[in-house]
């Protein structure tokens, strides 16, 4: 019969991923925040070993992950390995297959920046894209580089759904970007004049 505290945890993205790294074999949470960090699924979800270790406990506490064994090398401390429980796995497919196929409206930032920008002198926003252009740039060739590699060392295309989505989403960003600033630039798109601020200098009689 199934804990009633497992129906009531809400999964977090941290919570769900560490499920799934454990459908691949027991490990410890460690272990966990390194593959991660090779996979650049840092990047996706917000990692920091005491949120890692918190998760895993809760999950634990929930009845969804177990621990598996615990070990100890030499004089080194012990490291308890966990292992994913059936109620996990189930968990772990029902909030993923309800997010792959619900739209909702999440409210990101970015395009909120992007209505209230033609408020703001073209100068100001130009700028702001050119730097945002360069730090995704510099991602997509991390991301781009992670990719190379994992396929050089035999990964399956298939478990590369997020890396190629999220390439996707930042050339697009990039896209975006550059051709307002070609557009403008070029004239073919007019930038507001900002004369009506409240802040704009006055224009002598």
């Amino acid at each position: 019969m199934e804990h009633d505290s497992q129906r009531r945890m809400k999964l977090t993205p941290l919570a769900v991923t560490v499920l799934g790294l454990l459908r691949e074999r027991p490990m410890h949470p460690y272990e966990m925040a390194q593959i991660l960090k090779k996979r650049g699924d840092d990047l996706l979800v917000r990692v920091s070993p005491g949120a890692l270790y918190h998760t895993v406990e809760k999950l634990q506490d929930h009845g969804l992950v177990r621990i598996d064994r615990v070990e100890q090398t030499n004089n080194r401390p012990e490291r308890t390995i966990y292992a994913v429980e059936s109620a996990g796995e189930r968990a772990a497919r029902e909030w993923v297959v309800a997010e792959l196929s619900t739209v909702r409206s999440e409210y990101p930032v970015f395009p909120v920046a992007l209505a209230v920008a033609p408020k703001l002198p073209w100068s100001a926003v130009r700028a702001a894209f050119q730097q945002r252009i360069e730090v995704l740039r510099d991602q997509v060739s991390g991301r781009e580089f992670r990719l190379d590699r994992a396929r050089t060392e035999g990964i399956d295309e298939i478990l590369l759904l997020e890396d190629t989505y999220v390439l996707e989403l930042q050339a697009a960003q990039i896209n975006h970007m550059q051709r307002t600033i070609d557009l403008v630039d070029s004239g073919a798109l007019t930038w507001p004049p900002q004369s009506d601020r409240p802040d704009a200098p006055k224009e002598e009689a």
